[in-house]
């Protein structure tokens, strides 16, 4: 018997030179605690933010990072304007956001796309169909 493939995205010993940087926006801290864990041992570096304040100061203090994962309820209307930043900086631009969604609900859906959201991903999802959401954007 064969033991299980293990699928990574990159060494987990990769230098922070060249390690992908994922910025998390999520309020739930045992799910931002696990995708946090997940991506790290698979080589990224995450930056996990749950404040909308706090996130607004961080973000105007870092360089883009290669992904964005943002829960959906930060997709609502008096915290849009964590998504008006991303779009009104143009280093910022051309970073993929990945919503993260626990039900389908399709005008959330429409909603996140016309605010730029690049794709989504419903919870509970598997860890490969979270490598193969980041593997198809960055």
């Amino acid at each position: 018997m064969h033991a299980p493939h293990s699928r990574t995205c990159m060494d987990a010993d990769a230098s922070a030179r060249t390690r992908r940087r994922i910025l998390l926006l999520e309020q739930d801290e045992y799910l931002a605690s696990l995708l946090d864990m997940l991506l790290h041992r698979e080589g990224f570096e995450i930056v996990a933010l749950s404040s909308d304040d706090h996130a607004r100061t961080v973000i105007h203090g870092m360089t883009p990072p290669d992904l964005i994962f943002i829960d959906c309820s930060w997709i609502s209307q008096d915290r849009i304007d964590v998504l008006a930043d991303f779009a009104q900086r143009i280093e910022w631009q051309r970073v993929p956001l990945i919503m993260l969604m626990s039900y389908y609900d399709a005008e959330k859906i429409e909603q996140a796309m016309n605010l730029g959201i690049s794709d989504y991903l419903l919870q509970p999802f598997e860890p490969g169909e979270l490598l193969d959401v980041i593997q198809r954007y960055i």
